[in-house]
């Protein structure tokens, strides 16, 4: 059960000589010698969700849809619960009773998070959804046969 911060890097494209964002995220280790690491998109990631490099495994695309990044996260959030419980249930509970229920803790928040981020989807494709079904109002007058009002 670790977590690690993984990040966005910004690299020269040896081509154009222009400074370009990575594709993946990444550990300061993995970037340290490749370019610079963008502080602001830093993460935290379950280690099995990166690779032997230091690379986040799976989709993290910098272009990818909000969904996609969405699920990433709901992702990693479930990930790093099942390891937190998967450690939970090694301990005793008589001997090590306040870590144990520290990382049963940590466990339900995470998972809170990963169920909150969720329905924020949820809700927000079925916004995007009703107001792409949803006419003009100048249609409305359309449909009901009625003329556009004039402004005097």
């Amino acid at each position: 059960m670790t977590d690690a911060y993984i990040y966005y890097f910004t690299v020269r494209n040896s081509a154009t000589g222009e400074v370009v964002r990575s594709q993946r995220r990444a550990t300061l280790a993995a970037i340290k010698h490749l370019g610079e690491p963008v502080m602001e998109s830093q993460t935290v990631a379950d280690i099995s969700e990166i690779d032997p490099d230091g690379f986040a495994t799976g989709c993290d695309c910098g272009g990818s849809p909000p969904s996609n990044d969405d699920t990433n996260e709901i992702r990693s959030l479930q990930l790093r619960a099942d390891s937190r419980d998967s450690k939970a249930l090694m301990l005793n509970e008589t001997t090590e009773g306040g870590d144990k229920y520290m990382l049963q803790l940590e466990s339900r928040e995470l998972r809170i998070q990963a169920q909150k981020l969720h329905n924020a989807r949820v809700t927000s494709t079925a916004v995007a959804a009703a107001s792409s079904e949803t006419p003009a109002f100048s249609d409305f007058h359309a449909l009901l046969g009625l003329p556009l009002a004039s402004n005097p």
